[in-house]
């Protein structure tokens, strides 16, 4: 799960918090939200959110929250991303996972012209925080 989804309320605001001078005011697809909390945070800078994940087995565990919490701007789509396409467009998407980077792009560029990998610029950003085997393995994986 660790590198699927964003399942730490800390770490999904303090990447909400970074993401927060890019998206405020906008509308964000999140393609592969999880249990979508990092939505749920993001939710609180952007004009509207799209938490797009295509296994709702996800969110069960986390239904209770979501009911409870679920800010207006925000919206969960059960189903593959592919099946949103030309129904709903953002300003910036966006993915938080290690797995399927390349597809997640892919996927990401029919929603929105700007599209964040979000891991991918965090190692970016602090080169001697990773090792070169660690970037290898994320781009396989």
């Amino acid at each position: 799960a660790a590198i699927l989804t964003v399942y730490s309320d800390e770490i999904a605001d303090a990447i909400a918090q970074y993401l927060a001078p890019r998206i405020e005011g906008r509308t964000v697809v999140e393609v592969g939200g999880g249990i979508g909390l990092l939505a749920m945070h993001m939710a609180q800078y952007a004009k509207r959110v799209y938490c797009i994940e295509a296994n709702p087995m996800w969110s069960w565990t986390f239904a209770a929250l979501l009911l409870a919490k679920k800010p207006k701007n925000l919206s969960y789509l059960f189903g593959a991303a592919d099946e949103f396409v030309g129904r709903i467009r953002g300003g910036v998407a966006l993915f938080c996972t290690h797995s399927d980077k390349q597809g997640m792009k892919r996927l990401g560029e029919m929603f929105a012209d700007e599209v964040i990998d979000i891991y991918g610029e965090i190692i970016d950003r602090n080169q001697g925080k990773f090792s070169e085997l660690f970037r290898k393995l994320r781009e396989i994986a």
